[in-house]
């Protein structure tokens, strides 16, 4: 049986607004004269960047990161409690157990597929995702959902603790830049990194257009030490 690790979550993607209590102020943050007299999300400048902390969009790109992260359980079978000895072969004679609980709330493959598809928006990322080579992880029999044996659970290899440093740039009607930190678990020794993402728009949806991992910021040094995460980077 799978040991199953809690991760709240929410399949709507773009509706659920996350708590995000008030952060505090770094003090290296300037913020312009017009931006203190504009309504709604007010951006902040840093190192002459526009930078978005809070506001409905940003709501959504932590909602889309949180699905990611979620993505990365459903490959390799965290959250999910199978049962070994009630199995079935497909045609292919591939072994699959059946599931019979998931911290998730899915009830089948379609299930799995259409979070997916509300998390990104590329189609070849979702079936990585959902597949090890040309096998597919998770299948539906007699209205069951079955998940391939060669999954394994695994201790994640990242996770975000700090959502306070989640951030969007680059805002225009269709697409945005979003920055999050990632922190890691390697050989016994923490570590984050900074990580830069696309979203897109798609038919009115907004969708995450890469995985976390995909591109690492390399910060400077004036930036490393003037940021909260400075202390933790250099253990890397």
């Amino acid at each position: 049986m799978l040991f199953i690790l809690s991760l709240t979550s929410c399949l709507a993607n773009n509706k659920v607004v996350i708590d995000n209590p008030e952060k505090e102020e770094d003090n290296f943050l300037e913020i312009t004269e017009n931006e203190k007299n504009q309504e709604g999300p007010r951006g902040i400048i840093v190192d002459g960047e526009l930078r978005y902390y809070d506001g409905e969009l940003v709501d959504i790109v932590k909602q889309l990161i949180k699905n990611s992260l979620i993505s990365n359980d459903i490959a390799i079978g965290i959250g999910f409690s199978i049962d070994l000895e009630e199995n079935i072969e497909d045609e292919d004679f591939n072994s699959y157990c059946k599931v019979y609980d998931n911290k998730y709330g899915f009830n089948s493959a379609k299930d799995i597929e259409q979070f997916l598809l509300d998390t990104y928006s590329n189609k070849e990322i979702i079936y990585n995702i959902t597949h090890i080579g040309d096998i597919p992880i998770y299948k539906d029999y007699e209205s069951h959902l079955y998940a391939n044996d060669a999954v394994h659970s695994a201790s994640r290899t990242y996770v975000i603790k700090d959502w306070f440093n989640i951030y969007v740039t680059d805002v225009t009607e269709n697409t945005a830049k979003v920055n999050y930190p990632l922190y890691y678990f390697i050989d016994g020794i923490d570590g984050v990194k900074m990580y830069k993402n696309t979203i897109s728009k798609v038919e009115g949806v907004w969708l995450l257009d890469d995985i976390l991992e995909a591109e690492v910021i390399e910060l400077d040094e004036t930036t490393k030490k003037t940021s909260d995460i400075y202390i933790i980077l250099i253990k890397l």
